[in-house]
């Protein structure tokens, strides 16, 4: 496996895994325990456990050294990382009228390593360096060329917007009302209620700094449209500074983001 860049597991091959190797469970899954078991009553769950180091056994993860199970060097070192990162930049990225998606981009060791766990399945892709953030940050939001013919800028009650973004069916006169009393002048108002109106996605991006201690280092929110793009950054407590932008400003978005100083 030395040109192993990358690979899957299910989410009982992962908490063998994490097991074997005496791992805490990667941000975003503590409850992977509940989702590999569910319900089954505790006299089985051994089998689904056997089942599971077998499968890594026979995909060469896995070994057994003295009747004791040992992983595969690269995948434990990957592994500690995802467990254990310095640094982590969470992409949370719900397309319009679908699920919330995960991404995770951990950092330790000079190592860049992406984790998604969907359907019971988690992919684990080494990232050669910061810069591939940026990539694949793009590769998750999927903005538009789009240009922007003015900046429309103001601050916008973080409730507002909240409850705006969890709204099923958007009513546009109603959510440019919700603008207006949340802030934004009526231009603003009226564009980023299109945006609503004609929605692609909504993602929350965040870095945390993990060692010492977990702080976050930066949030902000992209709200993508047919016709507009939107960065949502906290300001004063309860209160989110909004602007549109194009594509090229997106993107120095993300280079900062991936590259915080």
């Amino acid at each position: 496996m030395s040109e192993l860049r990358g690979f899957s597991l299910s989410q009982e091959e992962l908490f063998v895994c994490l097991i074997v190797a005496d791992l805490p469970l990667p941000l975003g899954f503590d409850d992977l325990a509940n989702q590999v078991f569910g319900e089954l009553p505790e006299q089985y769950q051994n089998y689904v456990l056997g089942t599971a180091e077998r499968s890594l056994i026979a995909h060469g993860m896995l070994e057994l050294t003295d009747d004791q199970p040992v992983l595969e060097p690269m995948v434990a070192e990957w592994l500690n990382i995802i467990s254990q990162p310095s640094q982590t930049w969470v992409i949370l990225h719900q397309p319009a009228g679908q699920k919330q998606q995960a991404n995770y981009i951990h950092h330790a060791n000079n190592q860049y390593l992406f984790h998604r766990g969907q359907g019971g399945i988690h992919q684990v892709i080494a990232l050669p360096q910061a810069r591939e953030i940026v990539q694949a940050a793009l590769d998750i939001i999927e903005p538009l060329e789009l240009e922007v013919g003015a900046t429309l800028e103001g601050t916008l009650s973080e409730t507002v917007f909240r409850s705006i973004a969890s709204t099923r069916t958007i009513k546009r006169e109603e959510v440019v009302a919700q603008l207006k009393t949340g802030g934004l002048a009526p231009n603003v108002a009226e564009a980023f209620g299109q945006t609503f109106e004609q929605l692609r996605s909504i993602s929350a991006l965040a870095l945390l700094k993990n060692k010492p201690e977990t702080s976050v280092q930066q949030a902000f929110t992209l709200v993508c449209g047919e016709q507009q793009q939107w960065l949502l950054v906290p300001e004063a407590e309860g209160q989110l500074y909004v602007r549109n932008l194009d594509l090229t400003a997106l993107v120095q978005v993300l280079h900062n983001f991936a590259h915080p100083q």
